[in-house]
């Protein structure tokens, strides 16, 4: 059995911990301290146990193959919904999968997480002869004679393999090869022959310099029909500079082609860090903006809009649940319900699933005060000449009723071109732009979106007397609560106008 030459290696990775917005608006608004304690002396630390961290789930079988005339081994990891669901998944293809699988799988696990890719059905295919496999017939690969079977090894893949995985694990949706090295070659290979089946390719160092390029023009003849996918990670190898950009001058403008080099990184190494990159940059369309200025209703409304990857790549799980979460705190049940549908059609039921179904049977219709958020953001700002008494800059602080920590906060209200505007700094932040400004006399409502969950303007609700601005600090557009059902506390403010 021909090895890979990279089976060893290895790098670890991780993941930053999420904040909660909740949280941090609550420490904004009551003056909590999160600075650095000093210390005389370091505590000492007490072992309290070990906890094992979750791992892939790694199934192995064994494939006759009529097209290559050889059993082969493969190596299967599921999606974490495939056995709660009965849709369809997209099937990544990992060639070397004695070495690549594990750092594909992982890889694959954090995107899907994050709502970068589609959950999908991994295949390893372990290798008996690598460079017989992936050699395209006639170009010498890796000392071979230019008799290599590629043609034979897309057989197995495309009438063998693939319907295999379909009948067992619904593997039916678009497919992605991963391959590094030799095996990169050949999935450009497969996307020039087969672009229909094949054209989603994540390559890693390829010698794509290979045969005078002789694979460029191949892609650019067999995939011209189709709808090419290529990304090319490079480290030693990968394609020549003017090859691609001929290549990417001649390519229809429907495909999406994106090379970049990976500094610092080896031949070996760049395997880890490449399979995360490398699936990320495939399936950037899939991937919903994180900007918490549109609710996760409108950005769900856009993904399907779009439908990047077809049917079998459903929203992502979080912002399926977002969506719910913000249609209930927009009192909008009717649509949190249907949300919530589609996340148990698309992912299965959960425990997540069963709370968010609390929630909304718990829910409210009419105890939202004010309007909606969507409301909140399309009201148009204060004139200048309806805002004019209120301009200058205010400093005082936010303050919790019934406690005596005091939170900065400064609020400037001026002209901007034909209108009023102005930016608020709470808690020493940086300052965020104005987005909301009504002023009715002496009455002034100012606040700008929260910018993390829960989605709602946070607003400085108050009345101007002289160069005094006082008034309640609240959360509008949405319905909010705490984890044990009470509201968030009542907090004042009290600002003092020191420019005009």
């Amino acid at each position: 059995m021909t090895e890979h030459p990279e089976a060893s290696v290895a790098r670890r990775a991780g993941l930053a911990p999420r904040l909660a917005g909740v949280a941090t608006l609550v420490a904004v608004a009551l003056g909590v301290n999160t600075g650095p304690l000093s210390a005389q002396q370091a505590p000492a630390l007490t072992p309290d146990g070990v906890e094992e961290a979750p791992q892939p789930v790694i199934e192995a079988f064994t494939i006759e193959s009529a097209a290559l005339g050889e059993d082969r081994r493969i190596r299967v990891t599921l999606p974490e919904s495939h056995e709660r669901t009965n849709r369809g998944y997209p099937l990544v293809v990992v060639l070397d999968g004695e070495s690549l699988h594990d750092p594909v799988v992982r890889a694959a696990r954090a995107l899907v997480t994050a709502g970068h890719m589609p959950e999908a059905v991994m295949v390893g295919i372990e290798n008996t002869d690598r460079v017989r496999d992936f050699s395209p017939p006639g170009l010498a690969v890796s000392g071979n004679d230019g008799t290599g079977r590629a043609d034979l090894f897309s057989d197995f893949l495309e009438l063998e393999l693939r319907p295999a995985l379909e009948a067992t694990f619904r593997a039916s949706g678009p497919v992605v090869i991963v391959g590094h090295s030799a095996g990169a070659l050949f999935a450009h290979y497969a996307a020039a022959r087969r672009p229909a089946l094949f054209g989603n390719v994540v390559s890693l160092d390829a010698p794509m310099h290979l045969g005078g390029g002789a694979l460029a023009a191949e892609l650019l003849e067999g995939g011209r029909e189709g709808r090419l996918r290529i990304v090319s990670l490079e480290a030693r190898f990968g394609w020549p500079s003017e090859l691609w950009t001929r290549f990417t001058a001649s390519a229809p403008a429907r495909w999406q082609l994106y090379r970049a080099s990976m500094d610092g990184e080896t031949h070996q190494s760049i395997v880890w860090p490449g399979a995360y990159d490398g699936l990320r940059q495939l399936f950037a369309e899939y991937s919903p903006t994180t900007s918490t200025a549109e609710s996760a209703a409108t950005r769900l409304a856009h993904f399907d809009a779009s439908q990047p990857f077809g049917p079998t790549a459903p929203p992502p799980e979080f912002l399926l649940r977002q969506a719910v979460q913000d249609l209930v705190e927009a009192r909008e049940l009717e649509g949190a319900q249907e949300a919530l549908g589609r996340l148990r059609n698309a992912y299965g039921d959960s425990a997540e699933a069963t709370r968010l179904q609390a929630a909304i049977e718990r829910a409210d219709p009419d105890d939202l005060e004010g309007p909606p958020i969507e409301v909140l953001r399309e009201t148009p700002m204060a004139s200048a000449d309806e805002a004019r008494e209120a301009f200058g800059r205010w400093e005082g602080y936010t303050q919790q009723e019934g406690s005596s920590s005091r939170t900065p906060l400064v609020i400037t209200i001026r002209e901007e071109g034909d209108g009023a505007g102005g930016e608020i700094a709470a808690g020493g932040a940086p300052a965020r732009a104005i987005e909301y400004l009504a002023v009715d006399g002496s009455q002034v409502h100012v606040g700008n979106m929260n910018g993390m969950r829960p989605r709602g303007m946070l607003m400085y609700e108050g009345k101007i007397s002289g160069d005094v601005f006082e008034g309640s600090f609240l959360l509008r557009g949405v319905v909010f609560r705490l984890p044990d059902g009470s509201p968030l506390p009542t907090v004042h403010f009290r600002l003092e106008r020191f420019e005009r």
